[in-house]
């Protein structure tokens, strides 16, 4: 076979491909959203659990944090749930990034900016700790009708 009759005949075939739009459409491809069991498990702790986790998260990223006063989901970003901590001791917040197969990235919120990542946006006043009611047992009673 001839170069030139290959050449023609891959060019037909490339032309009866239909090919597709390749630019102009107005129409947005659809938005696929992963699961994510982590922050599904997060979003049902209770209020003071959530902190203690965005705690756990943020010094496990190496940054300094004594406690989180207040913990709260902001948004999604690429696949990823954006969680806002704030550290009331060093006064700093903190995004906390947990990803479908439960990796987490933390980043200074006063860095996002430079990082081209979501600005931490305000959270909604911290919800009240969930206290135990400690319940008197038959053994406090036995220790304090002993002494």
């Amino acid at each position: 076979m001839k170069p030139g009759i290959a050449v023609g005949a891959a060019l037909l075939l490339l032309a009866g491909c239909g090919g597709g739009d390749y630019g102009g459409s107005n129409e947005q491809e659809p938005r696929i959203r992963i699961a994510n069991k982590y922050h599904d498990d997060l979003t049902r702790l209770p209020p003071d659990l959530q902190r203690l986790t965005m705690m756990r998260a943020i010094r496990d990223g190496r940054y300094r944090c004594q406690r989180v006063s207040n913990a709260g989901y902001q948004e999604e970003y690429r696949n990823m749930r954006m969680w806002v901590g704030e550290c009331d001791v060093e006064n700093k917040r903190f995004a906390i990034f947990l990803a479908a197969n439960g990796d987490v990235q933390v980043r200074d919120c006063a860095d996002a900016g430079q990082l081209s990542l979501p600005r931490c946006a305000g959270l909604p006043p911290a919800a009240p700790d969930t206290k135990q009611v400690f319940k008197e047992g038959a053994a406090d009673k036995a220790f304090r009708n002993n002494f």
